[in-house]
C-alpha cells in the first residue's frame, strides 16, 4: 500500500467518515461566504464539498499522507474545483497567510487532536487572527461524560481489550477494524488503537493505527475560545439546530471575533 504515511491516510479516510449531516451543516455554515479556511482539513471530505458549491477554500494539514491523498482526489474534480482549493502544509498553531477568511472551520472533533492546552490556544488565536471582520469560527465536537474523581482514578491508564467496530470493503479491499483503547480520564486523554485486517484475495494485511484525543468540557472549550478573543454566538446539539446539552451528543459551536460583538 506504499507507505506507512499513504497507509495510515487510507486507513482514516475510509474509517472516519464524519457525523451523519456534517457535511450539509457546513455548507449552510458557509453560505455567503466566498473564502473559508479549514484548520486539519484531512482528506477533503468537508473541503472538496464547499469547493464544489462554488467558495474559495484554503486547507491545512500537517498529516502528509492525508494531505497526499487530498492532492490526488483534486485530480479527478472539475478544473473549476480545482481552481478554488488551495492546499497548505503545514501546523494550523503556527499558520500565518496573511489574509482574511470569512468562515474558519475546525469540523469532527479536530479541537480534540490538540493534546495540551499550548496546542488549544495557539490554534484558537490562529483561528481568530484569520478571521475577517463579521467572520465565523464554526467546529463540532463531542460531548464527553463526567466522572467523578474516584472512579477517574481507578480507569486511569486501563486499556481495553480490542473489540470488533466494523467491517466494510473499500477500494477492493474488505477490512475488518477492532479497537482497543487507553483512557486517561484526569488528564482527559483516549488512545484509541485500531487492530485493522485488510484482506485483498488470498492476501491479508494487518496494521495498527493509534489515534490519540484530549476531549475536552464545554466550559473548557468555551473559556479557551474566550481567551482567544472568540464569543460563541451559537451552540447546538446536533447538525440540524437542536438543543445544546452539555452531558451528552455534540457540541457545534459558531463563535464571532470579540471585537464582532461589541
Amino acid at each position: 500500500m506504499g507507505s506507512r504515511a499513504q497507509r495510515e491516510a487510507w486507513l482514516h479516510a475510509v474509517l472516519h467518515t464524519g457525523n451523519p449531516g456534517d457535511v450539509a451543516f457546513y455548507r449552510r455554515v458557509c453560505a455567503g461566504a466566498r473564502r473559508v479556511l479549514e484548520i486539519g482539513c484531512g482528506g477533503g471530505r468537508v473541503l472538496l464539498a464547499l469547493a464544489r458549491a462554488g467558495h474559495e477554500v484554503t486547507g491545512v494539514e500537517l498529516h502528509r499522507g492525508l494531505l497526499a491523498r487530498l492532492r490526488r482526489a483534486l485530480r479527478d474534480e472539475e478544473p473549476a474545483v480545482r481552481a478554488r482549493v488551495r492546499l497548505v502544509a503545514g501546523d494550523a498553531a503556527r499558520i500565518d497567510l496573511d489574509e482574511r477568511f470569512e468562515r474558519v472551520l475546525a469540523p469532527y472533533n479536530m479541537l480534540y487532536c490538540l493534546l495540551d492546552d499550548d496546542a488549544l490556544h495557539a490554534v484558537l488565536r490562529r483561528a481568530e487572527r484569520h478571521l475577517a471582520p463579521g467572520g465565523r469560527f464554526v467546529f463540532d465536537v463531542y460531548c464527553p461524560a463526567r466522572i467523578d474523581p474516584g472512579e477517574a482514578a481507578r480507569l486511569e491508564g486501563l486499556a481495553g481489550e480490542p473489540h470488533h467496530v466494523v467491517s466494510f470493503e473499500a477500494d477492493g479491499a474488505f477490512v475488518d477494524v477492532f479497537e482497543s483503547d487507553t483512557w486517561d480520564p484526569r488528564r482527559q486523554r483516549i488512545d484509541a488503537t485500531y487492530h485493522y485486517a485488510i484482506r485483498r484475495g488470498d492476501r491479508v494485511e494487518r496494521a495498527v493505527q493509534t489515534i490519540p484525543q484530549r476531549y475536552l468540557y464545554p466550559e473548557q472549550l468555551e473559556r479557551a475560545l474566550e481567551a482567544a478573543g472568540l464569543v460563541l454566538v451559537e451552540r447546538h446539539g446536533d447538525f440540524d439546530g437542536a438543543p445544546f446539552d452539555p452531558d451528552e451528543g455534540l457540541f457545534v459551536g459558531v463563535a464571532a471575533r470579540r471585537d464582532d460583538t461589541r
